[in-house]
């Protein structure tokens, strides 16, 4: 068989924070103040899981994600991509709540959720949040929202501040936002809830007192944050890491340190298929190899590797969230050599001008959003209510151990001034630019995703 290499890897992770300015010297108005509580325990039944997958908001999720990576990785083809869509539709869903009108509709269509009302569609997050934490007793996946405000600056809705602590288990809390030590408790939560992965996710500069120069003023930050880390069903033995030839996109090849195991994994490719009775190769095709995590596999690195005979640029061409689910629910398992790069990375995105190439416009628009149903300005001469930032921070290490990926979705609001199977032999050996994935199994969300053009392991 000739030497095929896939990797899928996708991470998504979302953290949602916003904040309102106080009078008071400290950070906080008084003590620490919740705008409401953390959410009570929720368990999840077979019919709350049967509910959501007939649903098809998972189908939804992904497809927009998939959308938003393909954004991102056509702009350098050269460049590691890694992005959560989980946790990208998250926190967008939750500012959601706040949209009225024309800005509603335009995100509806743009997050691929026209189909859901409101109220449907906060009750199935409920239920996939509750079901994605903690998969199981080996995996570790946390989910985590928060809301930060500054209710000198901006007064929150009390029905957007109850759903998000109903279905999105939400927190929040009012700070003042005109002192620089508000941006180190809203950091302080981001690196809490990624266990120190995730890092100085707000600008301490951007909490200032309001100057009469202003045209715009920070009201609060929705925010999401996502954390993963499990072991390999089956560990590489760190003895059998051993430097080799990977290929980049342009021909020239680079030493790298590569993982290697004989084991057990499922597989998929679509290199050749049958018309009229012969055999024909298919062209830009791939092959997708499935790895474990935990002893009950709730969760998976899906790797896919185009042939040598095609390329990430044109695998993009025809990549869809559909393409992913068809190649997963095809592969069989089997028994052979599996061989990856370690990697590890760290980046930070602005996914405003992705999310315009996907219709969302009004929401950023100063003159034009409505978010009325998030809160009312309180400042004087100033009343519109807007998205002025949305970044998304993310990290990810795949060893032999395991891996370890962490995300935080932040969105900044303001204000602007008025105006099986057969079991076969399988070698697959991922030494060429290849796009992956991290799927929670059960829900089928893509959590995580990914490209790696030039492994690094720093």
């Amino acid at each position: 068989m000739k030497k095929k290499k896939i990797l899928a890897l996708l991470i998504m992770s979302l953290v949602i924070s916003s904040s309102f300015s106080c009078s008071s010297n400290n950070p906080l108005s008084g003590d620490l103040k919740y705008l409401f509580s953390p959410r009570k325990s929720f368990n999840i039944t077979a019919e709350d899981l049967k509910k959501v997958n007939d649903s098809k908001l998972v189908e939804a999720n992904n497809s927009f994600g998939t959308k938003l990576f393909l954004n991102i990785a056509k702009e350098d083809l050269k460049k590691n991509v890694f992005i959560s869509p989980a946790s990208a539709s998250i926190a967008l869903q939750m500012a959601y709540n706040g949209a009225d009108e024309k800005t509603k509709e335009e995100m509806s269509k743009a997050l691929e959720i026209d189909k859901f009302s409101l109220e449907e569609l906060n009750s199935l997050n409920k239920i996939l949040s509750s079901k994605l934490s903690n998969p199981a007793s080996d995996i570790t996946l946390n989910v985590a929202n928060s809301l930060w405000a500054d209710d000198k600056r901006v007064e929150i809705n009390d029905k957007f501040k109850k759903d998000l602590e109903t279905f999105y288990d939400a927190t929040a809390q009012s700070l003042d936002f005109s002192t620089p030590k508000t941006a180190d408790i809203i950091n302080k939560w981001c690196e809490d809830k990624t266990f120190g992965k995730i890092k100085d996710i707000v600008d301490p500069k951007d909490f200032k007192p309001i100057s009469p120069t202003d045209d715009s003023v920070i009201l609060a930050y929705l925010m999401n944050a996502i954390y993963f880390k499990a072991d390999w069903n089956v560990k590489f033995k760190k003895e059998n890491t051993q430097p080799r030839d990977f290929t980049l996109s342009d021909g020239s090849k680079i030493k790298k340190d590569f993982m290697s195991n004989f084991t057990g994994f499922s597989y998929y490719n679509n290199t050749e298929r049958y018309e009229n009775g012969k055999i024909v190769k298919e062209e830009n095709s791939f092959e997708v190899a499935r790895l474990d995590y935990g002893k009950e596999s709730k969760i998976s690195l899906y790797m896919f590797l185009p042939s040598t005979d095609s390329s990430l640029e044109k695998f993009y061409d025809k990549l869809t969230s559909e393409t992913i689910d068809n190649a997963i629910k095809n592969m069989y398992s089997g028994e052979g050599q599996i061989s990856f790069p370690k990697f590890k990375m760290k980046e930070k995105y602005d996914l405003i001008p992705q999310l315009q190439k996907q219709g969302m416009n009004l929401v950023f628009d100063k003159d034009a959003s409505d978010l009325s149903k998030l809160g009312k300005v309180k400042i004087k001469g100033f009343d519109k209510i807007f998205v002025s930032k949305v970044n998304q921070n993310v990290f990810v290490d795949v060893n032999e151990e395991g891996s370890e990926a962490a995300v935080v979705t932040s969105i900044e609001v303001s204000t602007a001034a008025s105006a099986q199977p057969e079991v076969k032999t399988i070698r697959f050996v991922a030494d060429r630019p290849f796009f992956y994935i991290i799927r929670d199994n059960e829900t089928k969300s893509n959590l995580f995703m990914g490209s790696m053009t030039n492994p690094e392991y720093k």
